[in-house]
């Protein structure tokens, strides 16, 4: 099912998909679930 998700979302997801160390992981799916 698609997702109606915006902009800053999907860069967010991107930064997590990236993320080397559970740190970034954690800051990125902060970030992802403040979008």
């Amino acid at each position: 099912m698609p997702a109606n998700v915006t902009p800053e979302y999907l860069k967010a997801e991107d930064t997590y998909k990236s993320a080397k160390t559970p740190k970034e992981k954690l800051a990125a799916l902060e970030l992802m679930l403040s979008t």
